[in-house]
């Protein structure tokens, strides 16, 4: 398997967000040597935008 210039054993390639493994062909995400699912991707993003915004919140309200 291959993402970016990476290869990969088929067994050992796993999603670092939420560790299954990739299958042939599948879509993944690579930064550095880290590699995600395209949901799992997505959903780490939306965590960080929504503790972005409940710090905001937390900060807004004094604590």
């Amino acid at each position: 398997m291959m993402a970016g210039d990476k290869h990969y054993h088929p067994s050992c390639a796993r999603c670092s967000r939420c560790n299954q493994m990739f299958t042939e062909g599948e879509e993944m995400y690579l930064q550095g040597s880290t590699v995600w699912h395209p949901d799992c991707k997505q959903s780490a993003k939306t965590e960080e935008k929504l503790r972005g915004f409940i710090d905001e919140v937390l900060v807004g309200e004094g604590r």
